[in-house]
Order: structure tokens, then sequence, then C-alpha cells
């Protein structure tokens, strides 16, 4: 059981190794390389990459939606002076807090 070796167990910071090369590698379309990578890296029910694009998904779509119906200015529009400002005062709330990082005390540890 050897963690640094990358077929076996690949992470976030030492990724898969491409799942063909040389000849093989050459002779297949970029779809079928992609298709291939895929397979390796999610096809033994390692779900992290879906997770996380659907946690993001998730994060984007509620920081504009808080944006929109909770601190935006409906009567104004928004490139308007005070949605601007406000977007920024929002924006820099949301950093100092940690809501919108990954490291910060609500991010994914």
């Amino acid at each position: 059981h050897d963690p640094n070796n990358r077929r076996r167990h690949p992470t976030f910071l030492l990724p898969a190794e491409p799942p063909c090369w040389g000849e093989e590698y050459k002779k297949m379309t970029f779809r079928q390389r992609i298709k291939a990578w895929n397979d390796s890296v999610v096809g033994d029910l390692n779900a992290l990459p879906y997770i996380v694009y659907v946690f993001y998904t998730f994060k984007i779509w509620l920081y504009m939606w808080l944006f929109t119906n909770k601190v935006a200015n409906p009567n104004a529009g928004y490139f308007d002076e005070d949605n601007v400002k406000r977007a920024i005062l929002y924006n820099i709330l949301g950093d100092v807090t940690g809501f919108h990082s990954t490291g910060g005390p609500l991010g994914l540890r």
C-alpha cells in the first residue's frame, strides 16, 4: 500500500495518471481520451468531482439569489451606483466571514 501510487490512490494534489500512453494514446480521438480519463478517475465510484460541481453550482446560485432578493435595491438597476456599492459591501462581508471561500470557517475542511 503506497500512498504515492497515483493509479491506486489519486487525490487532489496527486491526480491520476493517464489511463494509457504511447501508441494506444495516439490512436485515440480526443473524446476517447477524455472518456478514458473520466472512467479512470470517476469509474471507481469516486464522486468527488461531481460533488464539487454540484456544490459550487448551488453556492453560486445562492450567492446570486441572496444578493438579488435580500441585498440589492429593487428600484435601481444592477449597475447603478447604489447596487454597485451594495455589491462591494456584500462581497467584502462574505470574504470577511469566510462564506466565499473553501478555506474559511464554513469551507470544505
